[in-house]
């Protein structure tokens, strides 16, 4: 299937740009737009896909990133936070599949409906009765359809909201836990700090005292 991306559709842009340049500094008449060339003709799912593809693509750029800052915490906390970043890609995946499942679906009915509409063959003074009832049919049928597939995505939707929310309260806890070590550790430094800082005072005033015994053996 032959389709305009946005990258062909930003470059088809450019290239006039350069061409009106162009004859506006010859005096030419500048080009007409061709503006059905720019239309973007590819269908729903073609375009959802290419924004999942972007997230992919965002989400292994970042994944990158995370492995620069994994490489300062420990193997324990590393790996929670990566299996983070993986349910969430994980999440937006299954949520892209149904929304095209539920595209398609949707598409499947409409097509059916509408060839059993083809099939029948009203005489002239069934016309308009049947007509009506057929619009009503298929109207009836969408909203059938809709009406059940919104109950499932809700209900999806509610199991999955239960699900994060625990995955939430389980981040919270570990982020909790860690930022607790970090505080125990930098408590750890000011104390060793200190220890040391009490060590050479010790050790300033032992000199002091053993450089004045010193002196008063030498003038006895």
């Amino acid at each position: 299937m032959n389709f305009v991306s946005e990258k062909d559709i930003e470059e088809a842009k450019k290239k006039r740009a350069e061409e009106w340049e162009k004859a506006r500094s010859q005096g030419r008449e500048l080009p007409q737009v061709e503006e059905e060339s720019f239309r973007d003709t590819r269908s729903l799912y073609e375009r959802l896909k290419e924004q999942k593809d972007k997230k992919q693509e965002e989400f292994e750029e970042q994944l990158k990133f995370k492995n620069m800052i994994y490489k300062g915490l420990n193997t324990e906390d590393a790996s929670f936070l990566e299996m983070v970043a993986k349910k969430k890609l994980e999440m937006d995946n299954i949520r892209f599949n149904e929304e095209s499942n539920e595209l398609k679906e949707y598409r499947a009915a409409l097509e059916d409906e509408n060839l059993k509409l083809n099939l029948q063959k009203p005489t002239k003074s069934k016309i308009s009765v049947d007509f009506k009832t057929k619009q009503k049919s298929q109207r009836e049928l969408v909203e059938s359809v809709i009406i059940r597939k919104r109950k499932t995505v809700d209900d999806n939707l509610a199991v999955k909201k239960c699900h994060i929310e625990e995955k939430d309260k389980d981040i919270e806890d570990k982020s909790n836990d860690i930022k607790g070590k970090a505080e125990n550790i930098e408590q750890n430094s000011t104390d060793i700090v200190k220890e040391l800082d009490y060590v050479d005072s010790i050790k300033s005033k032992s000199v002091s005292i053993l450089g004045s015994n010193y002196s008063s053996s030498e003038e006895d």
